[in-house]
C-alpha cells in the first residue's frame, strides 16, 4: 500500500497534467477531489466537504415542515395529513429506483475519479442520466393512472382515499425532473462538489414554499396545492442542472452520445444499483405495510406519524448529508487504493453523526409539544404526535449509526449489504414486532411508537455486526 503522504505528489503529477478529450482538464469551483484524497486533517476534509450539503438538507427539511403547517391549518387537517402520510410510502417505492441509481452513480463515478479515469466517468455519468430519464418517465405514467387503485389497496377510504389519490396523481409529474436532478447530484457528489447541488436544492425548496403559499392559502387547492408546489419547485431548477450536466468545463460532464444506453454501461450501473434498488424497494414495501397498519388505528394516528417523521427529519437530514459525503470519500479513496483513509473517513463520519444527533435530541426534546402544536389544529393528532416524537428523538443516535453503515456500504460498492440491513430493519424487526404488539395491545395505539424506537436501535446493531465481521476483516 502506498503511504498516504505520497498520494499528494502522485495526485498532482497525474491529475493536473491529465488531458481529457484532448483538452485541458477543468474543475468546477466546488470540486473537492483534492480535499477528499489527501487533506491530512480528515475531520476538516469531511466537514468542509459536507457542510454545504448539511446546510442544504437542514433548510430543505425545515422548509418541508411548512407544507405540513399549511395543511395543518385546514378544516380537515387530520384527513389531509393522513392522506399525505398514506401516499408517501408509495412515492418512496418509486423513489427506490432513484435512490438506488444515485447510490450506484456515486460508487462508480467516484471510484473512476480516484483512478483518474475521467473519460470512463463521463460515459458512466451519461448512462446514469439516460437511465434516470427513462425510469422517471415510466414511473410518472404509472403513478398518474394507478393512483386510486394503489391508495385503495393501501387501505385508505372515504375522504382520505380521495385526497391521497389526488396527491399521488399530481406528484407523479415531479418524477422526471427529480430523477434527473438526483443523477446530476450523484455526478457532482462523486467529485466532492456539494455546493452547486446545495444551491439548486435550496432554490427548489424556496420555490416550493412560495408556490405552496399561493396554491394552498390563496387559491384554496388544499392537498393538490401541496403536491403542485413540489412539482413547481423541481421545475424551477431544471435549466440550471441541465446546463451543469453538459458544461464542458466541469470535472465530469456528459454529451448526448453518452446518454445512449449501451448494454455495457447499463450492466455496470445495475450491478451496483441492483442490490441498492432491491434494498430500497424492500424498505419501501415495508413502509407500505407499516402505513397500512397505522391507517387501521385511525386518521389521527396516521397524521401523527407523518408529523413526527417531519420533525425528526430536520436532524436526520443533516446526518444523511454527512453519510452521503462519506460515501464519496470511501469510493474515491478505494479507487486510489488508499484503504486506510477510506476506513478512517467512515469512523470520523460516524463519530460526528452521533454527536450531532445527541445535540438534536437535547435541543428538540424540550420543544416537542410546541413544534407539534404548530403543525396541527387537531387535538387528538397533537397528543399522539407528541408521544411518537419523544420515542423517535431518543433513538436518533441509533438512526445516525444506521445511516453511516449505509454510506460506507454504498460508497464501497457493496450495496448488497445495504439490501440486507434494510431487510432486517423492516421485515425481521419492525413489521413482525408491530403485528405482535397490535395483537397483544389492540386498544393501545401508542405501543406502536415504542416498537418503532426499539427497531431503530436493533437495526443499528445489525449494521454494526455486518461492518465488524465483514469490513474490519477486509480493510484490516
Amino acid at each position: 500500500m502506498v503511504e498516504e503522504h505520497n498520494w499528494k505528489n502522485y495526485y498532482k503529477k497525474k491529475i493536473y497534467k491529465k488531458k481529457i478529450y484532448k483538452k485541458k482538464l477543468y474543475r468546477t469551483k466546488g470540486d473537492k477531489t483534492e480535499n477528499i484524497l489527501y487533506e491530512k486533517n480528515i475531520y476538516k476534509a469531511l466537514f468542509t466537504t459536507a457542510f454545504p450539503l448539511m446546510v442544504s438538507n437542514f433548510i430543505i427539511a425545515l422548509l418541508d415542515v411548512t407544507d405540513t403547517f399549511f395543511i395543518g391549518r385546514l378544516d380537515n387537517s387530520a384527513s389531509a395529513q393522513a392522506a399525505m402520510g398514506a401516499a408517501w410510502p408509495i412515492i418512496n417505492i418509486m423513489l427506490a429506483f432513484n435512490n438506488g441509481l444515485a447510490a450506484a452513480g456515486v460508487a462508480l463515478i467516484s471510484r473512476m475519479v480516484g483512478e483518474e479515469n475521467y473519460e470512463g466517468a463521463g460515459k458512466q455519468a451519461g448512462a446514469l442520466v439516460g437511465v434516470a430519464l427513462a425510469m422517471g418517465a415510466a414511473i410518472n405514467t404509472f403513478m398518474f393512472f394507478a393512483a386510486s387503485a394503489v391508495m385503495s389497496f393501501m387501505g385508505a377510504d372515504g375522504e382520505v382515499l380521495g385526497q391521497a389519490a389526488a396527491y399521488l396523481r399530481v406528484s407523479s409529474f415531479e418524477m422526471i425532473p427529480l430523477f434527473i436532478f438526483a443523477a446530476f447530484c450523484s455526478i457532482r457528489q462523486s467529485v466532492g462538489d456539494m455546493m452547486y447541488p446545495v444551491i439548486l436544492s435550496v432554490v427548489a425548496a424556496v420555490a416550493n414554499i412560495a408556490a405552496a403559499m399561493v396554491f394552498i392559502n390563496v387559491l384554496g387547492m388544499g392537498i393538490k396545492g401541496a403536491a403542485a408546489a413540489s412539482v413547481a419547485g423541481q421545475l424551477s431548477i431544471v435549466p440550471f442542472y441541465i446546463k451543469g450536466l453538459f458544461n464542458g468545463k466541469a470535472t465530469v460532464t456528459i454529451n448526448l452520445d453518452d446518454m445512449r444506453l449501451s448494454a455495457k454501461e447499463i450492466k455496470k450501473l445495475f450491478k451496483i444499483a441492483g442490490p441498492s434498488i432491491e434494498g430500497q424497494l424492500l424498505a419501501s414495501f415495508g413502509f407500505v405495510i407499516l402505513q397500512m397498519l397505522i391507517l387501521k388505528e385511525g386518521k389521527e394516528i396516521s397524521a401523527a406519524f407523518s408529523i413526527g417523521n417531519k420533525i425528526s427529519n430536520i436532524i436526520l437530514a443533516v446526518v444523511m448529508a454527512l453519510s452521503t459525503t462519506m460515501s464519496a470519500f470511501v469510493g474515491q479513496n478505494i479507487g486510489a487504493e488508499n484503504m486506510e483513509r477510506a476506513k478512517r473517513a467512515y469512523s470520523v463520519s460516524r463519530n460526528m453523526s452521533v454527536l450531532m444527533m445527541m445535540a438534536g435530541l437535547v435541543i428538540l426534546f424540550p420543544m416537542r409539544k410546541q413544534l407539534v402544536g404548530i403543525m396541527s389544529n387537531d387535538g387528538k393528532t397533537v397528543a399522539a404526535a407528541v408521544k411518537y416524537i419523544a420515542v423517535v428523538l431518543i433513538t436518533l443516535p441509533g438512526l445516525a449509526l444506521y445511516q453511516n453503515y449505509i454510506g460506507v456500504f454504498n460508497g464501497s460498492g457493496n450495496t448488497v449489504l445495504t439490501l440486507f440491513m434494510s431487510f432486517v430493519w423492516l421485515w425481521v424487526l419492525r413489521i413482525p414486532m408491530l403485528l405482535a404488539v397490535g395483537r397483544m395491545y389492540p386498544d393501545n395505539p401508542g405501543a406502536i411508537w415504542i416498537v418503532m424506537g426499539i427497531s431503530n436501535v436493533l437495526a443499528a446493531a445489525a449494521g454494526h455486526l455486518l461492518y465488524r465481521h465483514i469490513y474490519v476483516k477486509k480493510w484490516g
